[in-house]
Formats: C-alpha cells, sequence, structure tokens
C-alpha cells in the first residue's frame, strides 16, 4: 500500500520526515501558506547539504493519506487552522509533538479524523543558517491509545517509516509513552534550558542528575493521580539514558534557547502545574523552573525588542553588561 503523505511544520522533525520519504520516492507534500510557501518554493530544503525540491501542497492536489503534523506546540492552532482545505475525513492525522496536549487538540478541531498518539526521541537534528543537520533519524512511536491489535493502516505507517530508516514502535499503552516522554522533557530540555548543558554534561555534573530527578519524580507523583502507569524504575531508565549518552547533544529546548526563540515550556512544566492545581499537588522544583525559563525568555525578547526599536546601542549595552564585578 503506497501512502500519499503531507507533512505541516518543517523544522527539525518535520525536514528529517520530508527527507527520508523523499529518499524513498514516496509521495510527499509539504503544506505550507504565505511566505513559508514561497520560502520553500525558491530556496528548496537542505538536508545534510543536499537540497531537496519539495512539492508544497495546493488546495487542489488529492488530500493525502497520512498528515504529519511537527510544528510547536504554541503554533499548533494556526497549523489545524492552516490544514482545514488540505484534508478530508479520511487523512489520518499523527502529531509528532512534545507534551500530552496534542491529540486531543487535534481530535477536538477534526473529530471525523483518526487522530493517533504520536511521539520521536532520539534524533538529534539541528539547524545550521538555512540547513538541517542529523546523524540519527531517530525512533518513532505511534498509534491508537491502546493497540492489542494493529490495524492495515498502521502496519502501512510502520512498513514506510521502517524503509524510511526510522526505529518505529507501536506500543501497547501509547498514554503511557507520551507520559514517559513528557517526563524526558521534563527533566531533559528544562534543566538544559537553564543550565545551557548538553546530554555530555549531563553525565559529567551529578547536580543535573539530582535536578532531573527531582523534576521527573513530581510528574511521576500527578501520574499517579491521574491513573497513567509509569513507575519509579521509568525515572531511573530515563536517568539512565541521559546520563550514559556519549555525544554533546543538545536538546530542542536548549537549541531554542541558544537562538532566542520561543520555548515550549507551556507544554512541559505549564502543564504539570495545571495538573499540581487539580489535584492540589505542589511541584516547587517545576513550578521554580516554569518561571525561570519565562523569565529568560523574556529577558531576551526584551532586548530584541530594544534592538529592533534603536532604543540604545546593543554593542554598548552588551559591553556593558560583560563588565566583571558588581554594583552594590
Amino acid at each position: 500500500m503506497s501512502l500519499k503523505v503531507s507533512v505541516i511544520g518543517v523544522g527539525c522533525v518535520g525536514s528529517v520526515i520530508v527527507e527520508r520519504l523523499m529518499k524513498q520516492r514516496i509521495d510527499i507534500k509539504v503544506i505550507a501558506l504565505g511566505k513559508r510557501a514561497e520560502k520553500l518554493r525558491s530556496d528548496s530544503l537542505i538536508v545534510n547539504g543536499v537540497k531537496y525540491d519539495v512539492k508544497v501542497a495546493e488546495i487542489n492536489d488529492p488530500k493525502p493519506d497520512l498528515l504529519f503534523v511537527c510544528v510547536k506546540n504554541y503554533d499548533l492552532d494556526q497549523a489545524l487552522e492552516d490544514i482545514e482545505n488540505f484534508i478530508d475525513s479520511n487523512t489520518i492525522i499523527l502529531p509528532l509533538l512534545n507534551g500530552i496536549t496534542p491529540t486531543p487538540t487535534i481530535k477536538q478541531r477534526y473529530p471525523q479524523n483518526r487522530v493517533l498518539y504520536g511521539f520521536i526521541q532520539k534524533i538529534d537534528a539541528y539547524r545550521d543558517g538555512n540547513e538541517f543537520k542529523y546523524n540519527i533519524a531517530g525512533d518513532i512511536h505511534f498509534g491508537y491509545s491502546r493497540n492489542i491489535e494493529i490495524d492495515s493502516a498502521l502496519q502501512a505507517i510502520r512498513q514506510m517509516l521502517l524503509e524510511a530508516g526510522f526505529g518505529v514502535y507501536i506500543d501497547k499503552d501509547m498514554i503511557r509513552g507520551i507520559w514517559k516522554k513528557w517526563m524526558l522533557n521534563t527533566g531533559a530540555n528544562q534543566v538544559s534550558a537553564l543550565t545551557e548543558a548538553d546530554y555530555l554534561q549531563f553525565a559529567r555534573i551529578p547536580e543535573i542528575e539530582k535536578v532531573l530527578r527531582l523534576a521527573m519524580h513530581e510528574l511521576l507523583i500527578l501520574a499517579g493521580y491521574e491513573g497513567v502507569d509509569v513507575s519509579t524504575s521509568d525515572v531511573q531508565e530515563i536517568i539512565q539514558y541521559l546520563t550514559t549518552y556519549k555525544f554533546p547533544k543538545k536538546t530542542s529546548m536548549l537549541q531554542d534557547v541558544l537562538a532566542r526563540r520561543k520555548t515550549e515550556v507551556d507544554f512541559i512544566s505549564g502543564e504539570i502545574i495545571k495538573l499540581s492545581q487539580k489535584w492540589n499537588c505542589p511541584c516547587p522544583v517545576n513550578l521554580t523552573m516554569y518561571y525561570l525559563i519565562k523569565s529568560k525568555e523574556a529577558a531576551y525578547s526584551m532586548i530584541r525588542n530594544y534592538k529592533e526599536e534603536n532604543i540604545f546601542n546593543l554593542s554598548e549595552f552588551e559591553t556593558i553588561s560583560n563588565i566583571k564585578g558588581s554594583v552594590l
């Protein structure tokens, strides 16, 4: 069964999916509007130094069998509006976003479609100027909330992704899988955003392991209230993975912070805070990290606005801010 595929969001994840499926000669198109569409048509997509002339979807094109949603969480509402004229009720929607909210959000907007649960991990893609680079395509986990028997649609998607070189897993309990990925993001993404440590440094700084464990333990307690089957052994498994990584990989949130972009903290510790209020269960570690990351975002956003408004000479500001010592 040859699938017609579309992708919305060609960042680090979406670009690797497009590149891999194009190599397999899959009928794949990118849904993009306005300036994004113009840029793709004029500049193409560059992955690992190779230029790919991607097809930008047109409204009158045949509707896809499968749509990968690879945008950031804060862009999801806009993406769901953008895809409206490019899919029909037969299109299977597979989100590959962080957190636990994407699938319920998409189901609410498109109740007539089959909306799967999904996430990707172990991918090491990053943006380098106008291109994307990676060594490891990563593992894609997907399926319905429960997957005892695998239907023909899931089998076709799995086969396509396997042939494209991804690790592919249809978890029996995708809710558990989504929460485990959320737990990993709760520790790794947030700690890296605050410390600017990469995976290799996680293994070498014992204090980082302590914070990782504390942050994930708070989510573990909330999982118990929500009836999700994760345990302390899952926390230990994640710690083991993070502290034995052999390469200086940067988390997606650290990449965002270093590039002075908005992060997904609202969908990681922000959602933890909502659940902690729901169950009257304090989560002080995640609450603190949430406000620190939001403060960091606000600070570099403010500097960017100053520069755009020409309130002061940015080079002078940077010189002043780098002066050693303190003023009391």
